[in-house]
């Protein structure tokens, strides 16, 4: 999104400037962007696909959990190394009792808040607090369009009525919400009706089709994910090609992460972006034992993520979902590029020429 907006951060103002703009910005001057905080990995939900897995419902997960006064420490850290975005995310944030101290906390530093919650626990409270504290976005997965669909997903049975009576909290707010559509084999049929809903609404949406591995590994979720070609043929009728386009002008072959934007999670570790938990194993990131900066500094020494060779000379990128995080979650190897986003980039390049299904 091109927006120009005006946005004061500790030593300097930016004014009337685009993202694009702040992005070229924050590379030369290695300033954060935008940092994210996992505030939980636990979860009222237990979703087929979840990449936390187990790990959403465990008690240890709930124990070695950042405090509030850490998290504080976490949001000043991030204003104090130039960050403008920020986005507070688990697990479900809304499971804290606390939540409202740290989403308050973090909107006394200016930051745009994108805040990424399932809506299930959203209440008038919640509700009426933000109405004077708005955050840039709120974003709930949607999961289906029906009740049987969306807890076949979500697996807790009472949550369909949960999650609209949340949406309709932030709606009454007038809150800024954007839904995603998370496709699966369990919903792919109700992605139209969900397209639909969000046209009448006038409610910004984003469909993916894209489910990566549990960070344990665990390959389960792939089997609810559609065959590329499907997933590419599905999406092209209901988006089109323009919105499957990446706005990338060249293969990637460094990424980003770590550089503009850094990712803390919910045992206190800074990392460059969830998927890369291998990456700094032996790096100074445990933000308990070390300071921001010295864990900042293990982040912007890591090495570049080379894509092999036929990437270079792909011409489909601009449909190419791959990035130097997914890879190494999925196998291990930062230097692969994934089969899935391959196939279905070039399913998605076929389909726009020859106009024809490829499944």
């Amino acid at each position: 999104m091109q927006t120009k907006r005006k946005h004061k951060t500790n030593d300097y103002e930016i004014e009337k400037i685009t993202t694009q703009e702040l992005f070229t910005l924050h590379c030369k001057t290695r300033r954060l962007e935008m940092g994210m905080i996992e505030l939980t990995s636990t979860c009222n939900l237990r979703c087929l696909h979840c990449y936390l897995g187990h790990m959403t419902h465990i008690a240890s997960s709930k124990k070695n959990e950042i405090t509030l006064k850490e998290i504080q420490k976490y949001v000043d850290d991030f204003a104090d190394h130039g960050c403008y975005k920020i986005i507070l995310t688990g697990g479900e944030p809304l499971t804290r009792k606390d939540f409202l101290k740290i989403y308050d906390y973090a909107y006394t530093k200016d930051f745009l808040i994108f805040l990424f919650t399932n809506a299930t626990l959203f209440d008038s409270k919640i509700a009426s607090f933000l109405k004077d504290r708005k955050p840039f976005l709120i974003e709930p997965p949607v999961y289906g369009m029906t009740k049987d669909t969306y807890e076949t997903v979500t697996r807790v049975p009472g949550s369909y009525k949960k999650f609209w009576d949340g949406i309709h909290h932030i709606k009454d707010q007038s809150l800024p919400l954007g839904l995603k559509f998370i496709v699966l084999q369990q919903n792919k049929h109700e992605l139209f009706d969900f397209i639909r809903f969000c046209k009448e609404k006038n409610i910004p949406y984003r469909v993916d089709p894209f489910i990566h591995p549990r960070l344990n590994k665990d390959r389960q979720p792939y089997a609810y994910r559609l065959p590329p070609g499907e997933a590419a043929q599905l999406l092209y009728q209901c988006l089109g090609s323009e919105k499957l386009v990446n706005n990338r002008t060249q293969v990637f072959s460094h990424c980003s992460a770590g550089l503009v934007n850094a990712y803390i999670s919910s045992t206190g570790f800074l990392r460059a972006c969830p998927s890369l938990l291998e990456l700094n194993k032996k790096s100074a990131t445990n933000l308990r034992k070390h300071t921001f900066d010295e864990a900042r500094r293990s982040l912007s020494t890591r090495p570049s993520f080379p894509v092999e060779k036929k990437c270079k000379t792909c011409t489909a990128f601009i449909y190419c979902n791959q990035c130097a995080g997914k890879p190494l979650l999925a196998t291990g190897n930062k230097k692969a590029a994934l089969e899935y986003q391959c196939r279905f980039a070039l399913a998605v390049e076929k389909i726009k020429k020859d106009d024809i299904k490829v499944f």
